[in-house]
């Protein structure tokens, strides 16, 4: 949950990569590739990243 000016609230999700995942270079390659899909998305019922 996020706050921000005048108590204002938002409930957030992160999608982050475990601890031993990060050694895997696929993974990591595939996981970035994710992310920058999902900021192509336009939609009303999509949030922006």
């Amino acid at each position: 949950r996020m706050r921000g000016v005048e108590g204002f609230q938002k409930i957030v999700a992160i999608k982050r990569i475990l601890p031993h995942l990060t050694e895997n270079d696929e993974f990591v390659t595939m996981f970035i590739d994710e992310a920058k899909l999902a900021a192509q998305l336009q939609h009303p019922n999509i949030i922006h990243i």
